[in-house]
């Protein structure tokens, strides 16, 4: 489900409008002092320029420019394409999006978070849970139906939004009527956990922290290869990740980042040879039966309060007495926490491998997952 873009093609003017659909003729690429290509993600792109200035690509292809106070963008540029840095006001549509924030361990950083669109409740970084508790974060309501007048007294110097499939059309809308800016981030979309991760560095970009990023980024990727090279060779756990909403059951796609991270952590997502597909997939439960009841491991893709033990799993679908992980209670649910966590994809990783190999890896707990009693 992930848009993909074309990798940045050296040159300026022609070749320039066709990647990005549009380029300022007064900034040519042979201004451009470094280009921060992402490894696993075509997501986002980075370009500095002298004095500080940079030219961002997001998820929807649009270009800004990010401009240290007391320096000149280029001339010719929409105001609204430009964002002063380091950025001192923005409103986060997404738990994830601000999770990034986290490796920068900045002050000045949480304190340009001024709105976000979850309640004091849901948060489990203390600097934006506390921020909305004393005021000085705003909650804007949900991001789908957000309170617009409030948005709009943020002032936000940018809001970062997700698009695609189950993106925010209607505010992106609304922002453009409104002529707030607006950046797109769809890391949810992507295929690799490590592409999810490297959005650290996008994020970096508003605070002059790319140095920071980077080297946390290496460093988490370094942690994921030693793992690996731990996995046993030969058998692969056979897991079964996925939830039941409604009646449907609903299972990620063998192109997802879940399966992604299963695989990496020594797993087989037991759906993906009927599952194709990037994002979470709708299967009949008759599928969901057929291939999950023998898995070695059950991750039930929901939380302890609305899955808080096997006996009420079970009692809230009766099916799930087939799946052999069911019998042998080998059964994870997401901790509340767990879409926070997305600054620490290696973490996750650990646990999943923690949770197949358990006694492998020194009896490590799995701090983001809870097995069911």
């Amino acid at each position: 489900m992930k848009v993909e873009y074309q990798r940045v093609i050296f040159g300026c003017i022609l070749i320039a409008f066709m990647v990005f659909g549009a380029f300022d003729h007064k900034v040519c690429a042979a201004n451009i002092v470094e280009t921060i290509k992402p490894k696993y993600t075509q997501g986002f792109l980075i370009e500095r320029y002298p004095d500080g200035i940079k030219r961002i690509r997001d998820n929807d292809g649009r270009l800004f420019w990010l401009v240290p106070e007391g320096k000149k963008a280029p001339g010719g540029i929409d105001s609204g394409r430009i964002i002063p840095v380091p950025l001192r006001r923005g409103l986060f549509a997404s738990v994830s999006q601000v999770c990034l924030l986290r490796p920068f361990a900045d002050p000045s950083v949480w304190e340009s978070v001024t709105g976000v669109a979850a309640p004091a409740e849901e948060w489990y970084i203390p600097q934006i849970r506390s921020g909305l508790q004393s005021g000085r974060i705003v909650y804007i309501g949900d991001a789908y139906s957000p309170d617009y007048e409030r948005v709009q007294q943020l002032r936000p110097d940018v809001v970062f939004i997700y698009t695609g499939p189950s993106g925010l059309t209607a505010l992106a809308r609304k922002l453009d009527t409104l002529g707030l800016t607006y950046i797109a981030e769809n890391s949810y979309l992507e295929t690799d956990p490590l592409g999810r991760l490297e959005w650290v560095k996008f994020f970096a970009a508003f605070y002059n922290r790319e140095k920071e990023a980077i080297r946390y980024f290496d460093e988490a990727v370094q942690r994921v290869n030693k793992l690996k090279a731990q996995i046993p060779s030969g058998h692969r756990v056979k897991v079964a990740w996925g939830v039941i909403y409604h009646g449907k059951a609903y299972v990620p796609g063998r192109d997802s980042f879940v399966t992604r991270m299963i695989e990496m952590a020594g797993g087989e997502n037991v759906f993906s040879r009927i599952t194709p597909g990037k994002g979470s997939v709708a299967v009949t439960m008759e599928h969901f039966l057929a291939y999950g009841k023998k898995a070695d491991v059950m991750v039930y893709a929901s939380f302890p309060q609305f899955a808080p033990s096997i006996k009420e799993l079970i009692r809230s679908t009766p099916l799930l007495a087939e799946f052999e992980p069911v019998r042998r209670g080998n059964v994870w649910v997401l901790q509340p926490w767990y879409n926070q966590q997305q600054d620490r994809t290696d973490a996750i990783i650990s646990d999943l491998a923690a949770i197949f190999y358990p006694g492998k890896f020194g009896g490590r707990a799995a701090a983001n997952f809870l097995k069911l009693k």
